[in-house]
């Protein structure tokens, strides 16, 4: 078994709590298999999750573009609703 490492930012973070969770996985999954999780394991997730950001690796998606994009284990996946400031 391996691991996909979630991270959560700003409104994401607050909804669960915690900066990041370990998803357990036995090969490749799509982001939409990651997101579900994610919102399985925090429900108020998914009021949050559709105005992500969600980056893998290098590359940024909006999360629904983000849904087919295949993770391998070992990656992390971050999920970055908007937020103001700066």
């Amino acid at each position: 078994m391996a691991q996909i490492t979630l991270r959560y930012w700003a409104g994401a973070r607050a909804a669960t709590a915690v900066d990041r969770d370990e998803m357990v996985v036995e090969g490749p999954v799509p982001i939409s298999v990651v997101a579900s999780w994610a919102v399985a394991q925090h429900p108020a997730l998914a009021k949050i999750m559709p105005v992500c950001r969600v980056l893998l690796g290098r590359e940024t998606y909006l999360y629904e573009d983000a849904m087919p994009v295949i993770v391998e284990p070992g990656q992390r996946v971050e999920f970055l609703p908007p937020f103001a400031g700066g």
